[in-house]
């Protein structure tokens, strides 16, 4: 009886020194065009920065590009960010040349947890299904570890997030590593500059979204058209409709049908 008390204990303990102390959580994060690099969530308190630390160059990925698709990359310096604190949830993304920062309010979460579950390594995990913007995610969490802060916009479960899909698979997210951090440092630096814009609306971001990539779609066409390209714009729909989780699908229905 002693030792099952002395074990509630020490788990209890372990699970409020995560809430407690500041950490930083590496995911490998894979693209649509399985482009892989490290994204990582880094929290204080009951505040987190997710930033997908993507170093590619803004522009055409020559690298991943061929004649039928073609693969442009949007980023910056500071690349895509997501903070949250226990009342607000701001996104920032680049988004050719520009960048776009917005609250996440005009959003709905919709979770269904499944009742499956896998061991992952060494954390037993449950499946929660999430329905995001009419884009489908299964998450695996591990409820060992007790936290509500995830990556991306997906805050509120009940346990640290190890890996995530999307149901095309075009995007995934492994869990690298979770370490303690006394450096807060970088949290600070992306925290202070996304709350230093001016923030959107939902609705501001979405005419904003369209206006900016309707503008990139119809100059693209005009160059094809230009060099006679093989490929046409619908072939190539998803090299400019299909980021990440920022561009949800009826955006994506709205940018199909301008020509």
């Amino acid at each position: 009886m002693r030792k099952i008390f002395f074990t509630i204990i020490l788990l209890t303990s372990i699970n409020n020194i995560f809430a407690q102390v500041n950490q930083e959580i590496e995911y490998t994060y894979v693209d649509r065009n399985n482009h892989k690099c490290i994204s990582t969530l880094y929290i204080k308190d009951n505040e987190s920065v997710f930033r997908i630390d993507d170093k590619r160059a803004n522009g055409m990925d020559e690298k991943n590009s061929t004649e039928k698709n073609l693969v442009f990359v949007n980023n910056d310096d500071i690349s895509t960010l997501f903070y949250t604190n226990d009342t607000i949830s701001i996104t920032r993304i680049p988004l050719y040349k520009s960048e776009l920062i917005y609250d996440d309010d005009g959003q709905n979460l919709e979770m269904n947890f499944t009742g499956n579950t896998k061991k992952i390594n060494d954390y037993n995990c449950q499946e929660v299904k999430i329905d995001l913007n009419g884009r489908k995610y299964s998450i695996w969490f591990t409820p060992d570890v007790q936290t509500n802060i995830a990556p991306f916009r997906f805050n509120g479960l009940p346990g640290l997030v190890i890996e995530l899909y999307e149901e095309t698979n075009k995007i995934k997210l492994t869990l690298n590593s979770v370490k303690k951090s006394s450096n807060t440092d970088t949290f600070d630096k992306y925290k202070n500059y996304i709350l230093s814009k001016k923030v959107l609306a939902y609705g501001d971001y979405e005419k904003k979204v369209i206006e900016i990539m309707t503008t990139k779609k119809k100059n693209t066409i005009a160059k094809m058209a230009e060099l006679k390209a093989e490929i046409t714009y619908e072939e190539n729909q998803s090299a400019f409709t299909q980021y990440l989780i920022d561009i949800p699908k009826n955006l994506v229905i709205e940018l199909q049908k301008i020509n």
